[in-house]
C-alpha cells in the first residue's frame, strides 16, 4: 500500500502561501486548482479575514477528500514544500 500523506493543519502555513502566491504548487486537484484560482482573487480584495476563511475553506476540501490518489499526489507535493522549503 502507497504512504498516505497527512493533510497539513488547519493553522499551518502553506494553506494562506497558497492563496497569496507566496508558493506555486502545480496541483492535479482540479477543485483545488480552481477553489486557489478564485480564492486568489478574494483575497486580492478582502482582508486578512477573508484569507483565513479561504485558507480554512481549502484545508476542508483537502481534509474531506484525503484518501482520492490524486489528492494523496498533491499532499506528497505539498509536504515536499514543507520539508524543503521552497
Amino acid at each position: 500500500m502507497a504512504e498516505q500523506y497527512p493533510v497539513p493543519s488547519p493553522t499551518n502555513p502553506i494553506w494562506m502561501d497558497l492563496l497569496q502566491g507566496k508558493k506555486n504548487v502545480p496541483l492535479d486537484f482540479l477543485a483545488a486548482r480552481m477553489a486557489v484560482t478564485l480564492d486568489r482573487r478574494k483575497v486580492a480584495q478582502g482582508g486578512q479575514e477573508v484569507l483565513r476563511e479561504c485558507a480554512r475553506d481549502l484545508w476542508r476540501l483537502f481534509n474531506d477528500n484525503a484518501r482520492l490518489g490524486v489528492v494523496q499526489r498533491d499532499l506528497q507535493k505539498l509536504h515536499e514544500f514543507l520539508d524543503h522549503g521552497r
